[in-house]
């Protein structure tokens, strides 16, 4: 008997016992259940932290600054200035609003493509800079498209390792009969050279 004739032979007793076996098909989806669960959990608590961290880069950002400008304090401004290099490490950078919708959307579409996650549908909005003459920007991510295993926990793994860092606000998957998904996501971007050319022009 030929390979290929054994192979056509298995597949179809198992397309056979699948079909026929309804407790086989509820143990499988009851998996995939249990599976899609655990990783929101953990991507979740992944979450939080990294919600937490971005609140704490962007106080101690606003710090370094002031402590930077500050010429009575050249000491604690030269170490003030190290720390906001690494903080700027963690921010994304554009000159426009623009610039930076663009850049996001890019770099996504970019992530999915090789993780193997199909974007159905992206929109990509920026929100109000922070007060103050702050030049931080934030800028949210909102995607769907249908849910993969695997290739889904590939792409949110590139995600939480990238820097400068992306935040993940909320993830919804659905696998009710398709499965689909939809991503939430939040990168804060620094417009300083774009507010810059803008008051030199001014002047």
């Amino acid at each position: 008997m030929s390979l290929q004739k054994q192979y056509q032979e298995l597949r179809t007793q198992v397309l056979s016992e699948w079909r026929s076996s309804k407790r086989l098909q509820l143990i499988v989806v009851a998996s995939a259940v249990l599976f899609i669960a655990f990783g929101h959990v953990q991507l979740e608590r992944w979450r939080a932290a990294a919600e937490e961290q971005a609140k704490r880069t962007m106080m101690e950002l606003n710090d370094t600054r002031l402590a930077a400008r500050e010429k009575a304090w050249p000491k604690r401004a030269e170490e003030a200035g190290k720390v906001l290099e690494q903080v700027r490490q963690q921010l994304w950078s554009a000159n426009t609003e623009g610039e930076a919708q663009a850049a996001l959307r890019d770099w996504l579409q970019a992530q999915a493509s090789a993780s193997g996650v199909k974007i159905n549908q992206m929109t990509v909005d920026v929100g109000a800079t922070l007060p103050n003459g702050s030049t931080l920007s934030p800028v949210r991510a909102d995607i769907r498209g249908e849910y993969e295993a695997g290739a889904w926990q590939n792409m949110l793994s590139n995600i939480e390792k990238n820097v400068p860092s992306i935040i993940v606000e909320f993830e919804q998957i659905d696998v009710s009969r398709r499965s689909r998904y939809r991503l939430g996501l939040l990168a804060w971007f620094d417009l300083t050279a774009g507010a810059t050319a803008s008051e030199e022009r001014e002047q």
